[in-house]
């Protein structure tokens, strides 16, 4: 089974008790990246919940924004204000706290607001559970 990650948590931040969910197996799409909105540890929090994660994040991999930070560019603004090449390709998967660049505004996050606590940005303790990290680390 797999659904949007909204539909998965109890509250706004807390995953739903996998254990109390018939289907075993449940992919949780995450989409909700953007820093404004207080969400951007559901990717993580899914993930250590046993949920195996998919990440959708709008602010990087949504094409319905307008490319170019331009009032006259054409798109949409709810998640970010342009999705660019450079931005989606610079995407970082392996940490997705450090694609958190700019507020919904424009206006830049300085690296020390990213994350001021472990409530706010989980650490990811189930790595195996994002998909398409699989991959075995090169040293």
């Amino acid at each position: 089974m797999s659904a949007w990650e909204d539909g998965l948590m109890e509250g706004s931040n807390k995953p739903f008790d996998k254990s109390q969910n018939p289907v075993e197996n449940i992919t949780a799409y995450a989409w909700s990246d953007v820093w404004d909105w207080g969400m951007t540890s559901r990717t993580y929090s899914l993930a250590n919940a046993g949920y195996k994660v998919v990440m959708t994040h709008a602010t990087h991999l949504y094409f319905d924004h307008p490319y170019e930070p331009d009032p006259e560019e054409r798109g949409y603004y709810w998640a970010t204000r342009f999705t660019d090449t450079k931005k989606t390709f610079s995407y970082n998967a392996a940490d997705v706290y450090q694609n958190i660049k700019e507020r919904l505004t424009g206006e830049a996050i300085a690296p020390q607001e990213r994350c001021p606590n472990t409530q706010r940005c989980p650490v990811l303790t189930a790595p195996e559970n994002i998909r398409g990290q699989q991959l075995p680390e090169i040293h």
